[in-house]
């Protein structure tokens, strides 16, 4: 089974807890995968240092997403999970595989999005 990291946006509305417990407390969520908070293996650190506030890197993380369900579907499901938390910017969530394997759903307002 698949997992994904939930990489929110540091002004995006809302925390990698916050997104967890919203995402496990929707009826429907639970039933496609499992949300987590984990801390973000440290040889990824260093990508983090960059940022004005250094925070540890933690990151919601989606496990034993059930078969079938695609990453533009996971996509969907994010956006109704961050628009039930008060999020009423639009959102953008971007699917980005990296070469070690990680799978990666990056969340972020869409106005501020990279043109």
């Amino acid at each position: 089974m698949m997992s994904y990291i939930v990489q929110l946006s540091p002004d995006f509305g809302i925390t990698p807890q916050e997104f967890v417990r919203a995402w496990n407390e929707h009826p429907e969520c639970p039933k496609i995968a499992q949300a987590n908070v984990n801390l973000l293996p440290q040889e990824y650190w260093p990508l983090f240092l960059n940022q004005e506030q250094l925070t540890l890197p933690l990151l919601p993380v989606l496990k034993n997403v059930v078969g079938g369900i695609t990453p533009r579907m996971l996509s969907e499901w994010i956006k109704e999970v961050v628009m039930g938390e008060g999020i009423t910017h639009e959102t953008e969530v971007i699917y980005a595989p990296q070469p070690d394997g990680l799978e990666y759903m990056i969340v972020q307002n869409k106005s501020h999005a990279a043109v």
